[in-house]
């Protein structure tokens, strides 16, 4: 086996806009990416609260394939992680049996201050540890956040939010959400807030920096387009051409709560960061 397959690792992130699988090789702490696959798939769609047959028949048809694939790749370790999707599945035990038995894969179903602490460790450390971390991933199912403060989570919190809810997840949990970070931001200074996913930074290339004034002007042309003009104008696919209008909706939201101008978009997501913590074990 070569050295640059001893250092290949795999994640599958099985979400609720797209099942993504990252496979990168390390040169000590340096992640490099060799492969990032994402399948639309939304596996909640349509269904209150459980996944549907359909939408199951399409899920272990999708990890079947990404498990051959990493096999082919010959990983040193991988695995296979899912969040809100399958978190607030109410069918979630059977499905993930179904999934280990007919796909030959074994999903570990992260909680959602499990994401959030997982995914504020990875942002933080790439930021000065001399600065408060306030981390903000926003998904399809979930907003994630947590406050990384001296290379330690102070505060971490998960709100039923999200891209692929309807009304982003409804007025109650926004509410909740704006008081959570309202709370945990006003008395920190020099809090650095930043966001993580793919909907942030396909904001940030659109929008050319991300604060409050960027984000309504770009909200407001958006919404003159449909979705399949949002997607051939700026280079978007379908179902990020969707998520794109309640993503600004959360973004804004996170920004007028923390009183913060502006909004770091960085590099990597759940999957670059549970691989980063799966290397160190």
């Amino acid at each position: 086996m070569s050295s640059s397959a001893q250092s290949r690792y795999a994640v599958v992130d099985i979400g609720s806009n797209a099942t993504r699988l990252l496979v990168a090789t390390f040169d000590g702490d340096k992640m490099m990416e060799e492969m990032f696959t994402r399948v639309p798939l939304r596996p909640m769609e349509g269904v209150a609260g459980k996944i549907s047959p359909a939408a199951e028949k399409n899920l272990l048809k999708v990890l079947s394939g990404l498990r051959l694939l990493i096999e082919s790749l010959k990983p040193k370790s991988w695995q296979a992680v899912a969040t809100a999707a399958l978190r607030d599945c109410k069918n979630r035990d059977a499905l993930l049996d179904k999934i280990h038995r007919l796909a030959g894969v074994s999903v570990r179903v992260l909680s959602g201050r499990e994401e959030a602490e997982t995914v504020g460790r990875f942002v933080a450390a790439q930021f000065s540890p001399k600065r408060t971390l306030l981390n903000v991933d926003c998904g399809g199912g979930s907003t994630d956040c947590a406050i990384v403060a001296n290379g330690k989570v102070a505060a971490a919190e998960t709100f039923t939010v999200g891209t692929a809810r309807p009304d982003c997840g409804g007025a109650a949990e926004k509410t909740r959400l704006t008081k959570w970070l309202r709370q945990n931001t006003a008395r920190r200074k020099n809090i650095i807030v930043a966001g993580s996913g793919g909907s942030v930074r396909k904001l940030g290339e659109i929008c050319g920096g991300i604060g409050d004034i960027s984000l309504a002007k770009q909200q407001k042309r958006l919404l003159a387009l449909s979705v399949s003009e949002r997607a051939i104008k700026f280079n978007l696919t379908l179902d990020r051409a969707f998520s794109i209008i309640p993503a600004i909706e959360i973004y804004r939201l996170v920004l007028a709560a923390t009183n913060a101008k502006s909004l770091e978009v960085v590099t990597g997501g759940l999957a670059a960061a549970v691989m980063n913590e799966m290397r160190k074990k």
